[in-house]
């Protein structure tokens, strides 16, 4: 999760297609919203890791008067709430530039954009299918992923080079639209 920390962005690819030579564990029937709040949760808990070793940390520096460390208390106490209530750490907004610094300099990892990819197979490319359609419905009700920081992107299974030969395309308009400090 190292590598993850030190990128601006997290590209979320999704299984969207059925292929018995494909299976997903425990024999399960293809679920991308399942698959979504599975990663979501591990990064959550991730981040509540990363708070929790810092918090205490920063809670001693703060009573001792700094105030450099009553921010990051602050911006790390806010960040707690959300992650234990099951949301991602993106959903928190800061108003001062000082709780902003602090919140970047986290590294956490649901404070990232995320482009999400629906894997499909070619032919259901130009319609989708049943399960993009699924998830594309069911997403609304997760305010994260219609953030203005996220993309959802169909991606066919045999042309996924072509991710590769777009790249700048895709990235040029999905960062465009972060904010970067």
């Amino acid at each position: 999760l190292g590598n993850i920390r030190e990128c601006d962005a997290i590209i979320h690819v999704i299984r969207c297609f059925e292929d018995d030579n494909v299976v997903r564990e425990g024999g399960m029937a293809v679920n991308p919203l399942e698959d979504k709040e599975i990663i979501d949760t591990e990064l959550q808990l991730k981040d509540l890791e990363t708070i929790e070793a810092q918090l205490a940390k920063q809670q001693k520096v703060a009573a001792a008067g700094n105030k450099d460390a009553k921010v990051m208390v602050s911006v790390l106490e806010a960040y707690k709430e959300v992650l234990e209530q099951g949301k991602n750490a993106r959903s928190v907004e800061f108003e001062s530039k000082e709780e902003q610094q602090a919140a970047h300099d986290l590294f956490l990892l649901t404070t990232k954009p995320v482009l999400y990819v629906c894997n499909v197979d070619e032919s259901s490319a130009k319609t989708g299918n049943e399960i993009v359609f699924f998830f594309a419905c069911d997403a609304i009700s997760f305010s994260d992923l219609i953030d203005v920081n996220n993309f959802v992107i169909i991606l066919i299974i045999s042309f996924k080079t072509s991710l590769l030969l777009c790249a700048s395309c895709i990235f040029q308009a999905f960062f465009c639209r972060c904010h970067f400090f």
